[in-house]
């Protein structure tokens, strides 16, 4: 088990610090390809690169979770894991929202709007499509 739970750890620190590179050093770049405001907003680059500061705690803390004692691991493993499933739920959200030419993590995504759950994006793992801009 201790095996598992820094795996997983580990795993956690490279995502967070993949996202961190990413959105530090890429944000406008990514912001220019994968949204259809032009010219893209200063201030948006700089949210974009506000949330790659947030993910570098993040890493830190899976980084010492992966190395601590197992008596440690419980609170930090809470920490890594609503991190991660905080900014999973927002990507959902905002992915839903039309906003985004393209699924960043999850290809194309299955809108349940005619099912009546209102607007519901549940992603497929396929590669990502070109979406149109939503009206309304």
């Amino acid at each position: 088990m201790q095996s598992l739970t820094t795996t997983v750890f580990l795993l956690a620190a490279l995502w967070h610090g993949a996202a961190s590179f990413y959105f530090l050093a890429k944000a406008g770049r990514m912001l220019g390809a994968h949204t259809f405001e032009r010219p893209v907003a200063p201030v948006a680059v700089d949210m974009m690169q506000f949330l790659g500061a947030i993910n570098l705690p993040f890493v830190v803390a899976s980084l010492i979770g992966a190395m601590a004692p197992p008596a440690l691991r419980a609170p930090l493993l809470l920490t890594v894991s609503l991190a991660n499933l905080s900014q999973f739920a927002k990507d959902l959200h905002a992915h839903a929202s039309g906003r985004w030419k393209q699924r960043l993590l999850f290809g194309r995504s299955v809108r349940l709007r005619d099912a009546g759950a209102g607007n519901l994006a549940i992603p497929r793992l396929i590669g990502g499509q070109p979406l149109k801009p939503r009206s309304g």
